[in-house]
C-alpha cells in the first residue's frame, strides 16, 4: 500500500470530525451573529413604521372628526336653506295675496 491509499487511523478520523465540527460551530455561530443582527434592524425599522403609522393614524382621525363637523354643518345648513327658502316663498305668496286687492 502506498502513503495515499493508506487507511485513516480512528486517531485521523476524529481529528479530521474534531475539525470539521469546529469549523461548521464556527459558521454557525457566525450567521446567527447576523443573523441577530439582521432582525435587530428589522425590528428598529418595525418600530419606526410603527411610529409612523400612528402618526398616519391621528392625521386621518383629526380629518374623519373634521368631516363629521363639516357634513353635520352642511346638514343643519341645507336644512336652514330649506326653512328659509319656505319662508321666503310665504312672504311672496303673501305679497301677491295684498298687492291683488290694490290691483284691481
Amino acid at each position: 500500500m502506498t502513503e495515499d491509499e493508506k487507511v485513516p487511523s480512528r486517531k485521523d478520523l476524529r481529528e479530521a470530525l474534531d475539525c470539521a465540527v469546529q469549523t461548521i460551530a464556527a459558521d454557525i455561530s457566525t450567521m446567527r451573529q447576523e443573523l441577530t443582527a439582521r432582525m435587530d434592524n428589522m425590528a428598529r425599522t418595525i418600530e419606526r413604521h410603527t411610529d409612523a403609522l400612528r402618526v398616519v393614524q391621528a392625521g386621518q382621525s383629526t380629518i374623519t372628526k373634521w368631516a363629521d363637523t363639516l357634513d353635520k354643518d352642511n346638514t343643519a345648513l341645507g336644512q336652514n336653506y330649506f326653512t328659509q327658502q319656505r319662508a321666503i316663498e310665504d312672504l311672496r305668496r303673501r305679497v301677491e295675496a295684498l298687492e291683488r286687492p290694490h290691483q284691481q
